[in-house]
C-alpha cells in the first residue's frame, strides 16, 4: 500500500503541516543540516504561500497546495530541540500525527537519493528523535534526503559546514525533486 494511501485512509485531513528541519541563522544556509528548511522556502514561493511569519517557536506561512490547506514551518529551536516547535503548534491548530509530515537531511542515504517513511526509527537523528519525544508517537511521514559523505567519522561537522560547488548543486536538485514529490503526495490525498 501506498504511504499517501495510508494517510488518507488513517483520517479525513483538514490540514497538513509540512515541517522543514534546520537551525536558524545566516551562518547555516547552505548546509547539510537546513535541507528541510530549503524544501519548504521552495514550497513557499513556488505556490506564492504568504511570507513566513514569526509563530510559536517557528516560522510559518499558511495557504493551499493542490487545493490542500498547508501549513509550511520552520522551527526556531535549532534542530536538536525542533520537537518542541512542532509539538506547540500540532497542539495549538489539533492536528493529528497523521497531518504532520517532516523533511530532513538523512546522513544514511547518498547525496541526492529521496525516500519517504512512515513510523521507522530516527535513525540518530537528533531533530528527528526530538519530534518522536514530544509527540510521543513515531507515526508521521518523513521525507528523508541524502546526504551521505564517505567519511561518517565527523559527521557534526559535516552537516553544518556549507556544501562545496559540486554539491551544491545536487542539493539543489534534490530539494527540486523533494518539492515535487511533496506535491504530488498532497495531489494524492487532496480532497477531491
Amino acid at each position: 500500500m501506498e504511504i499517501s494511501s495510508i494517510i488518507k485512509s488513517c483520517y479525513n485531513a483538514l490540514m497538513i503541516l509540512i515541517v522543514g528541519l534546520g537551525n536558524p541563522g545566516r551562518k547555516y544556509r547552505n548546509t547539510p543540516h537546513n535541507l528541510g528548511f530549503e524544501t519548504v522556502d521552495r514550497l513557499r514561493k513556488k505556490h506564492q504561500l504568504p511570507r513566513f511569519q514569526r509563530g510559536e517557536m517557528a516560522l510559518i506561512s499558511a495557504g493551499k497546495i493542490a487545493e490542500q490547506s498547508v501549513l509550511l514551518a520552520k522551527p526556531l529551536t535549532f534542530m536538536n530541540e525542533s520537537g518542541r516547535a512542532v509539538a506547540a503548534l500540532a497542539k495549538r491548530h489539533q492536528l493529528a500525527p497523521g497531518q504532520i509530515w517532516l523533511i530532513h537531511d538523512e546522513a544514511d542515504l547518498p547525496l541526492g537519493q529521496i525516500k519517504t517513511s512512515l513510523n521507522r526509527s530516527a535513525g540518530g537523528h537528533k531533530g528527528v528523535s526530538s519530534v518522536y519525544q514530544q509527540l510521543q508517537t513515531r507515526e508521521l511521514l518523513r521525507f528523508r534526503l541524502g546526504t551521505a559523505t564517505e567519511d561518517k567519522s565527523n559527521l557534526k561537522d559535516f552537516v553544518l559546514r556549507p556544501y562545496r560547488r559540486i554539491e551544491r548543486g545536487r542539493a539543489k536538485t534534490m530539494v527540486e525533486q523533494a518539492t515535487e514529490l511533496i506535491e504530488a503526495t498532497l495531489i494524492e490525498i487532496s480532497p477531491k
